[in-house]
């Protein structure tokens, strides 16, 4: 879940998003998160 985490916040990062609140939603059978970070900023990473 770190990993993940971490692939978030590199896409924040990317993006210039200083996010205070995210929220994951993992899907194993897309093999991704989805991310909302302050109910603003929606994106997804690949979980491997």
């Amino acid at each position: 879940m770190d990993a993940v985490l971490k692939r978030v916040e590199a896409d924040l990062k990317a993006q210039k998003v200083a996010a205070k609140d995210i929220k994951l939603y993992i899907k194993p059978q897309d093999g991704a998160c989805y991310y909302v970070a302050d109910g603003k900023v929606a994106g997804r990473v690949d979980l491997f």
